[in-house]
């Protein structure tokens, strides 16, 4: 750049670009494994997916059931419909029907200081 008294400027930035479809598959990774390892009743490794503070309200809870009501409960989730992320957050919706009506449900995502996605809200 050159300024109104021909004094010339260079300047270096770096950026960072991710393809979506990764940043998509990374935040997509976290929350389907979490639910492969419920099903198959590892619930340690399932809490590695999630923030500490959802480790918090979930843990005791997931530790209660029996592999068998933890794969039904895994089923009984919903499928993935759709979601949106931007810079270290994301949304995941997840509809399912109950009572026959079709529900929509948001299962949020952050990045964290170590770069990995984790559950952060459901």
């Amino acid at each position: 750049m050159t300024d109104d008294q021909s004094a010339t400027y260079l300047a270096t930035r770096t950026i960072a670009v991710a393809e979506a479809d990764k940043q998509a598959g990374g935040v997509l990774g976290v929350y389907c494994g979490m639910l492969e390892n419920l099903r198959n009743g590892n619930i340690a490794a399932a809490m590695d997916c999630v923030t500490d503070t959802m480790k918090d309200q979930y843990e005791s809870g997931f530790n209660a059931l029996t592999p068998a009501e933890l794969a039904t409960y895994v089923d009984a989730i919903g499928a993935v419909a759709g979601g949106s992320f931007a810079d270290g957050v994301a949304e995941i919706v997840v509809v399912r029907e109950e009572d026959g009506m079709l529900k929509a449900f948001s299962v949020f995502v952050s990045k964290g200081s170590d770069g990995i996605w984790r559950i952060d809200g459901m």
